[in-house]
């Protein structure tokens, strides 16, 4: 299924004890700011360039390296270039479990 974002899309590929998706980011937006009180995720890059802001702090990350981001955590996400995807595969999504801090924008 896929879901419009203003960032990108995701299309989520399952969604039952644990949650899997391929996010494809276009440059000039970012993903809302936000953690989870239960889902714990695991982020891939596999194409492109994108920024994780993490907690207070902000990785670049290119193809292959990944990130773990346990309950709790704080992060969204910046598309470097044209285009970057990434695979999340996490334990069951359930939008009830996300506290947005800031919404999707666009960004100069």
């Amino acid at each position: 299924m896929r879901v419009d974002k203003l960032w990108g899309h995701e299309d989520i590929l399952t969604n039952g004890s644990y949650c899997m998706k391929i996010l494809t980011m276009q440059t000039g937006f970012q993903s809302s700011l936000h953690y989870h009180k239960e889902k714990h995720e695991t982020f891939l890059v596999v194409e492109g360039v994108c920024d994780m802001e993490v907690g207070f702090s902000i990785h670049r990350f290119t193809r292959g390296e990944y990130q773990v981001i346990p309950p709790g955590v704080q992060h969204r996400f910046r598309a470097i270039n044209e285009r970057c995807v990434v695979v999340e595969c996490s334990t069951h999504h359930d939008d009830a479990d996300v506290i947005r801090l800031e919404e999707s924008r666009r960004i100069e």
